[in-house]
Formats: structure tokens, sequence, C-alpha cells
């Protein structure tokens, strides 16, 4: 009787004991809907769930999601430190996405008026990466442009902010490849 007891106790904990936490998939039009500077700490976690991490800082923190197949960052998320509300995000678009293409990322901002920037490699490299802003929209995408791939696409509050010095502003006199 003791071994049946013991047998049927270990049953009902292996049932009852969580397996490990499914993670879901985080899609970017589930991103599309946060608000920048509306969308709430607890929307987020609401949305996408607990993150697999989180950063602070001394005026904002960010709560990073990995992709659950690969383990590579997803989507980073800023918030001011008060009142905690989305700041910006970061979203590095999946080999499956349809962002993943320079045209799939664009489609999805069709109003904006983008500019071109290259951004400047490091010494003794070669970089054909550049960024399409518009800071009106709040919008950056960066992509290969010898792949033709979107490594990342960032939102941020709209209003005039300047690229950083890394980035030169690609004219049309001038082709993407020879700047």
């Amino acid at each position: 009787m003791r071994k049946f007891i013991s047998a049927w106790l270990i049953f009902v904990c292996s049932c009852t004991i969580p397996s490990k936490k499914e993670e879901r998939i985080i899609t970017f039009s589930e991103v599309m809907k946060l608000d920048i500077g509306k969308s709430s700490e607890a929307e987020v976690i609401a949305t996408f769930g607990m993150p697999n991490d989180r950063i602070d800082d001394s005026d904002y923190f960010t709560l990073e999601y990995t992709d659950p197949k690969t383990g590579f960052l997803l989507l980073s998320v800023n918030f001011f430190r008060e009142p905690r509300l989305v700041q910006a995000f970061l979203w590095i678009p999946r080999q499956e996405d349809k962002e993943f293409g320079l045209e799939g990322a664009k489609a999805v901002y069709g109003a904006a008026q983008f500019k071109l920037f290259r951004d400047e490699p490091a010494s003794h490299s070669v970089s054909e990466t550049y960024s399409l802003i518009d800071d009106q929209a709040g919008v950056t995408i960066r992509f290969n442009g010898i792949r033709n791939t979107v490594e990342a696409i960032a939102r941020f509050e709209g209003g005039s902010r300047k690229p950083s010095s890394g980035h030169k502003e690609v004219t049309s006199q001038s082709s993407r490849r020879n700047n």
C-alpha cells in the first residue's frame, strides 16, 4: 500500500508541476500597436509577457524580448523612468518576417518621407549599412545594402531629431554604392 501511495503522489505531483513556460511568438503587427508616449509598462507586459531581460539606467529602463527559437534579441522597449511610458522600441525582424526585406519594411510606413543615410564604417572595414530615417514620423529602418535585408526597425517620438554623427546623408547626386 505504501508503494501505491508513493507512486500515486509522484504521478499527481508530476502532473501538477508546471512545465517550462511556453514562450509565444511576438509579431511586428503586435509591436506596431505600441503607442509612443502613451503605452505603459503594464500594457507591454500584458501584451508580450514577462521580458527575458530588464536593463535599468538612471533616467530610463529597457525590457528585452528574445526569439524563443533562436534566443536572439527580437524586441527592445525603452521606457522613461517616470512616467513609465514607452519612449521608443527596436524591432529586429526574423528572416521569415515580411519586414526582413526592405520593401516589406518600407510598406509598413507608406506615408513616411525617408531620408537615406549611410552608416560610416569603422576603420579598416567596408560597410554597406544604411538607415532610412523619417524624424517627423519617428521611424528608422536600418538595412544592409549588399543583402538588401533589414537589420532593425526603430520607432521613437517624432520631431526634429538629428541622426548620430556616424551617419552621412546620401544625396540625390551621389549613388548608394559610391559614397
